[in-house]
């Protein structure tokens, strides 16, 4: 009987071992996480990009789709020419010395 408590406070002893051992990977872990995220937050978001946060991108593609412009259309270009609309909608802003593109510029 005492052999078989022994037994179990050493399989106790090493679960708890190998407990601590994945807690501390899960921490550091973490660690590197968070440490990527400040770093990622860190770094500003370009002015174009949030623009075209705003931008009905879905709309885009229906309307690509629907005009029959051709057979397929890729993922990647209602967001190429949505892209490229506030770029030149952006110069032109820019040319009339503003800093905000109106319905105008586009």
């Amino acid at each position: 009987m005492e052999q078989r408590v022994e037994n179990l406070e050493k399989n106790m002893e090493t679960l708890a071992s190998g407990q601590k051992k994945i807690l501390n990977q899960l921490s550091q872990m973490s660690n590197r996480f968070n440490a990527r995220v400040d770093l990622l937050a860190s770094h500003p978001i370009h002015e174009a990009a949030k623009n075209l946060g705003n931008t009905r991108l879905g709309r885009i593609a229906h309307f690509l789709k629907a005009g029959k412009y051709a057979e397929r259309v890729g993922v990647g270009v209602p967001i190429y020419l949505a892209a490229e609309v506030l770029e030149l909608a952006g110069n032109a802003a820019r040319d009339n010395k503003k800093t905000r593109v109106v319905p105008r510029d586009i």
